[in-house]
């Protein structure tokens, strides 16, 4: 009956040996993709703030839809006050909201407002283009690197979040 049992316990140790890579890959899977959409979600939101903004501010845009440059720089402080009221800089610039305004200082660059002309109407189109690479340190985990199967590269190394605005 001893015999019997102690086979079990080798059993056990096998499949967990088995099973267990294949849920570490499945939790690091959970994990980035909700990193990945949390990001997103953030960048998104940000542009749909800097479009508000865009509406507030639209009674001093030209008739061409030419946006002053004051105006610009109004809807990207609001951009950038948005993206630093979520932690999605690189640990080290994440501590307070400061740290992170501080570091989205180098994503205000990557802010375009874009005007174009939506059926006689005027409309302004807000992308951000944010760094998502192990490089800026905004990933929560690296890629990953599988014996025989390769590179886990499947996460992407930017994020675009856009809105668009009817002036």
């Amino acid at each position: 009956m001893t015999s019997h049992r102690r086979n079990q316990r080798g059993s056990v140790v096998l499949e967990a040996a088995l099973v267990l890579p294949a849920m570490l890959l499945l939790l690091w899977g959970v994990v980035s993709f909700g990193a990945i959409f949390y990001t997103q979600i953030a960048l998104t939101r940000a542009a749909e703030d800097g479009a508000t903004a865009a509406n507030l501010l639209r009674a001093s845009f030209s008739e061409g839809g030419n946006i002053p440059s004051d105006d610009v720089e109004r809807i990207k402080d609001e951009i950038i006050n948005s993206l630093s009221a979520s932690p999605i800089a690189p640990k080290e610039h994440n501590g307070t909201i400061g740290d992170r305004r501080a570091w989205l200082a180098e994503v205000r660059n990557n802010i375009q407002l874009i005007s174009s002309d939506c059926n006689g109407a005027s409309c302004l189109r807000i992308r951000i283009v944010f760094p998502y690479d192990n490089g800026s340190g905004t990933r929560i985990l690296p890629s990953i690197t599988i014996p025989v199967i390769g590179d886990m590269n499947w996460l992407p190394d930017t994020l675009v979040g856009e809105a668009s605005v009817l002036l």
